[in-house]
């Protein structure tokens, strides 16, 4: 069973009943929060130990990873850690054909980027901006906001940001592997993996139209010359929207290699691929950041929900993510597991997009419309109750649940409109049917307006229940506020991604998605530059000016408050729709894993897990 994309996956199985209802599950008896508290910006110093707050019963909050001490000097070496995955893909190996997440995600494992971000790595061992703060590097610091070299040992750029020099990182290894063999990486990977990623990767545009020229000066250097100043690429080179993955020159010259075989320079190494079975790691004995402390890492495909909580409380799996109505009865069915807060994403956001046809005829080219639109659903009530508030409140659980803007919840430049951080504007992202039949009537449609909604439904021209109710949790309002009506026509996902996500081709609205990238600029190039492949609709030139001025801008600060002035503009104009918010989302976990606040190749497994060598 499949559910809206723009869902974080445990949230997945709300139904339009239980909102109507206003139930919510619950768990009787409070248990103790570990490291509660919101001082997120506090001092960077290491201070507590896992094992004092990471403890069985526990619910521990990833926001406060940084305060956990590194173990790394009390590691014992060996074992094998199973995580189970919740989907397969049936696509190549090759990361240039890659077009979906789940492809990227799996060769993130074995391949590796020039940067990465200064946080730890998610639980599946990749590297994003939404992973876990390093131990000692408090959010909020100059230290967590850096962006460091990986493949790349270092990186400089010109004071207008037009130019960057990558080094080569020396003496890296690529998996002993035919053809490779364990080789050191040299120019020729990243002249190769360059060339074959403008040549044919999908993420290729986005790239050419910032990018001038590459050169390789010597055998050491790397540089990229840009059309214009564009001070994120840094962060952007360690994302798979954007960056290149850097793929030895034999599997470059040899497509059909590359297909097959996964030949990277990450601390993992593929050792078995089952379609629809599994997936299995061993350790990459001569990974440039030192050899891993894991032997070996197994990822079962379990598709099934039931399925995966089932082999998560007979301990055959480290961690399980339930829906946000189940995470309180999994908490009473696995007391002794420890319930993970993790972070609120500060790089997505969920949004409808309007599409391109007849947009300068339809009703809602006019911007008090758009703002109508919005304001007759009542998102504040959609957050809670998927989020489950009423239930974790009962039970004494904070969550956090923050209310979707045109911007990801990135607190360095993040306004809430809720809060009145937008001032008079931050009035049109709230629920208000009377103001937004005083916006119609004075945009010339006091009757109100009708418009198709285009969602998709998955593989199949018939959506699951699941993805209707969720649909349905806000056509409701736009049906029952007797102004606006919403006709939802279904798509299969490929028709969905084509007309609506890639190229606006739909008069009307698209079902809100979230969108991703490790910075923001990814979003606001592809949907609200008027130079975006995507042909956003309503775009104006004072939007591509904040848009160009955030790119030129190196100094992150002042780039913070450009951002602010595009929340600004885009809180009086809506060029888009928000969409639902964001809160906290909940795994469980066996307290297994030790050093998760460390790089991968770091972590270790606690010497009494059961079933540790497999």
């Amino acid at each position: 069973m499949t559910a809206p994309t723009w869902l974080p996956s445990y949230a997945r199985s709300v139904t339009r009943r239980r909102f109507l209802k206003g139930s919510a599950a619950g768990v009787g008896g409070a248990f103790l929060l570990a490291c509660g508290g919101g001082d997120d910006a506090g001092g960077g110093a290491a201070t507590l130990q896992a094992g004092d707050v990471r403890k069985p019963g526990a619910v521990f909050y990833e926001r406060d990873s940084y305060k956990l001490a590194d173990q790394t000097k009390e590691a014992v070496p060996g074992g094998v850690l199973t995580q189970a995955e919740d989907s397969d893909f049936t696509e190549t190996f090759d990361v240039y054909l890659s077009i979906t997440p789940e492809a990227d995600n799996f060769t993130d494992i074995s391949y590796e980027y020039l940067t990465r971000p200064s946080r730890a790595p998610s639980e599946s061992g990749i590297f994003s901006v939404t992973g876990p703060y390093l131990a000692g590097v408090a959010p909020g610091t100059p230290e967590a906001a850096t962006i460091l070299g990986h493949l790349a040992s270092s990186w400089e750029a010109t004071p207008d940001a037009t130019q960057y020099t990558f080094t080569l990182r020396p003496n890296v290894k690529f998996h002993n592997v035919a053809p490779v063999n364990g080789r050191v990486m040299d120019i020729e990977d990243w002249r190769t993996s360059m060339d074959r990623f403008l040549a044919v990767s999908s993420n290729a545009p986005q790239v050419k139209d910032i990018l001038d020229k590459v050169e390789f000066p010597d055998s050491t250097h790397m540089v990229m010359k840009m059309k214009n100043p564009y001070a994120p690429l840094p962060v952007r080179m360690g994302d798979y929207n954007f960056g290149v993955k850097i793929v030895p020159k034999e599997l470059n010259a040899r497509p059909d290699l590359s297909a097959t075989q996964m030949i990277g320079t990450g601390y993992r190494m593929l050792d078995k691929y089952q379609p629809s079975i599994t997936r299995e790691f061993k350790a990459h004995p001569e990974y440039w950041g030192g050899k891993p402390f894991i032997d070996r890492w197994h990822q079962p495909i379990i598709t099934e929900y039931a399925n995966r909580y089932a082999q998560f409380v007979a301990q055959n799996i480290r961690t399980f993510t339930p829906t946000g109505q189940d995470a309180l009865k999994s908490k009473g069915d696995v007391p002794q597991a420890i319930m993970v807060g993790q972070l609120i994403s500060p790089v997505a956001v969920n949004r409808f997009k309007f599409g391109k046809r007849e947009k300068e005829t339809a009703p809602w080219k006019d911007a008090r419309i758009r703002i109508a639109m919005h304001k007759v659903v009542d998102w504040t009530a959609i957050n809670e109750f998927t989020a489950n508030k009423t239930g974790f409140n009962a039970q004494g659980v904070e969550i956090e649940i923050v209310n979707a803007s045109h911007v990801p919840y990135d607190q360095s430049f993040y306004l809430d409109p809720y809060k009145g951080e937008l001032g008079k504007a931050s009035e049109n992202y709230l629920y208000d049917l009377a103001a937004a039949k005083q916006l119609l009537s004075a945009a010339g449609q006091p009757n109100g307006i009708e418009f198709d909604l285009y969602a998709s439904a998955g593989g199949s021209t018939t959506p699951a229940q699941s993805v209707v109710d969720g649909v349905n949790l806000y056509v409701d309002y736009y049906r029952k506020s007797n102004l606006i009506n919403a006709n939802v026509n279904w798509m299969i996902r490929q028709e969905f991604f084509d007309r609506v996500v890639y190229y606006s081709d739909v008069k009307g609205l698209g079902n809100q998605q979230s969108s991703s990238g490790n910075d923001v600029d990814y979003l606001l190039g592809l949907d609200y530059y008027s130079k975006s492949l995507r042909e956003p609709p309503f775009v104006t030139p004072e939007m591509d000016r904040i848009i160009e001025s955030q790119r030129r801008e190196p100094d992150p600060v002042k780039r913070n408050e450009i951002l602010k002035d595009f929340q600004r503009y885009c809180a009086e104009n809506f060029p888009q729709l928000p969409g639902a918010g964001r809160w906290t989302t909940w795994r469980f976990e066996w307290d297994w894993l030790r050093n998760s606040n460390a790089l991968g190749q770091q972590w270790w497994l606690d010497a009494n897990m059961p079933k540790r060598n497999g």
